[in-house]
């Protein structure tokens, strides 16, 4: 029981942590509206600014998050600052752990999350810790999947 609830586990965060094998770079037409208010809402004016999630609603954020996890070209370089809960998934394949930091939607049915990369030597939370994280948003390949993450991390509790 335990090895099937693990292996689910680490499928959603998986999910979660924003891999891709093709690049969908618009998001379909019926989320257009909504996704471009999002980040009007919650983007400074000029690009080098920090993009601070802590400040929106809960829904603008998971809408931010969204929008991120379907456009991760347009956001390549900005720093991000968010709160959220910790997780950590190991891949049993290559022993590799991946960190994210997981935000809900208003209702708390849906989550979506970002992985973060901390400096060397730095620790990494306890899973479910409530964290806050910035760093500077990049993509990277992964086994032939286009995948992003936050780099150069800090975290505070």
């Amino acid at each position: 029981m335990k090895k099937s609830s693990f292996i689910a586990l680490s499928i959603a965060l998986l999910l979660l942590s924003g891999c891709s094998s093709k690049d969908s770079s618009q998001p379909a037409p019926s989320e257009a509206p909504a996704l471009q208010a999002a980040t009007e809402a919650a983007a400074p004016s000029s690009s080098g600014g920090v993009l601070d999630l802590t400040k929106l609603s809960s829904t603008m954020v998971y809408s931010e998050v969204f929008n991120m996890l379907s456009s991760p070209d347009s956001y390549v370089g900005r720093t991000v600052k968010m709160s959220g809960t910790a997780a950590c998934l190991a891949n049993p394949e290559t022993n590799k752990l991946y960190y994210a930091c997981i935000i809900a939607d208003a209702t708390g049915c849906c989550a979506q999350g970002l992985e973060y990369v901390l400096p060397d030597g730095e620790p990494y939370p306890e899973v479910d810790a409530n964290i806050t994280v910035t760093g500077t948003f990049a993509l990277y390949y992964e086994n032939g999947y286009k995948c992003f993450h936050l780099v150069d991390a800090t975290l505070s509790t």
